[in-house]
C-alpha cells in the first residue's frame, strides 16, 4: 500500500494555506463537479482545523497549473464564519472489519469521526483471494459492530439521482457510518444531488 498521493497541478481544488511558521497544501476533492461554494466551504473547514491546532493563518492561495497563485479572500466569507461555528470533530481509533464469502474476516485499524460518522484511514490488514467476494463491511467501536455504507457504491449502483439522494439522506438521517474510497464527502454528494 502506497503512502503518497499524486495530484496533477491542473486538478481543481488545490490550495496553499500559509501560517506564521509553516505552509500546508490543502486538496479539496471535486471529482468532475466543481461547485465553487462547496470548495470554499471545505477550504475554510481546513483553515479552521489548522487554526484550532494553534497556528495563525496568514493567507490562502489557489494553485494553478500555469504557476498563477491568486489569493483567496476567506476571512470575511460566510463559509469561514460557518466553519468557525462547527463543532470540533471527535476522532477516535476503531477497527474496520470485512467479511468474505470464503469465510475470511479482516480486521484493520481505522479512524472514525464521531460527529460526521465518517470512517477513514483504513490500514491494510490482508488481501482476500481473487475469487473472494466481500459480503459485509462494518466498523467496530467499543466491541460493537455497525454496518458501514460505501458512498462510492451507492452513487455508482443507484438507478437514478433520486434513488441515490434518498439513500444518502437515509444515511445522514439515521446517523449511519459511511466511507468513501475516492475522497467523497456525504454532505457534499447530498448537496450535489439536491441541486440537480
Amino acid at each position: 500500500m502506497s503512502n503518497y498521493n499524486i495530484i496533477p497541478m491542473d486538478e481543481p481544488g488545490l490550495f496553499t494555506v500559509n501560517t506564521t511558521t509553516t505552509s500546508y497544501i490543502v486538496h479539496v476533492a471535486t471529482d468532475n463537479f466543481y461547485d465553487k461554494e462547496q470548495v470554499m466551504k471545505e477550504l475554510c473547514r481546513a483553515i479552521v482545523a489548522i487554526e484550532r491546532q494553534g497556528h495563525i493563518v496568514t493567507s490562502a492561495q489557489e494553485l494553478h497549473a500555469d504557476g498563477h497563485r491568486p489569493r483567496v479572500a476567506f476571512r470575511q466569507s460566510k463559509q469561514y464564519q460557518e466553519a468557525k461555528k462547527e463543532k470540533l470533530d471527535e476522532i477516535i481509533s476503531a477497527s474496520y472489519i470485512t467479511y468474505w464469502s470464503s469465510g475470511a474476516c479482516f480486521r484493520a485499524p481505522c479512524k472514525v469521526n464521531l460527529n460526521t460518522h465518517e470512517v477513514f484511514e483504513i490500514q491494510n490488514a490482508g488481501n482476500p483471494s481473487d475469487d473472494d467476494d466481500c459480503i459485509g463491511e462494518y466498523v467496530s467501536i467499543d466491541d460493537a459492530e455497525t454496518e458501514v455504507h460505501i458512498i462510492d457504491e451507492i452513487l455508482e449502483l443507484c438507478l437514478d439521482d433520486e434513488e441515490a439522494k434518498n439513500e444518502l439522506q437515509n444515511i445522514k438521517t439515521n446517523n449511519s457510518y459511511w466511507i468513501s474510497f475516492s475522497g467523497k464527502k456525504l454532505d457534499t454528494e447530498l448537496e450535489k444531488l439536491k441541486s440537480m
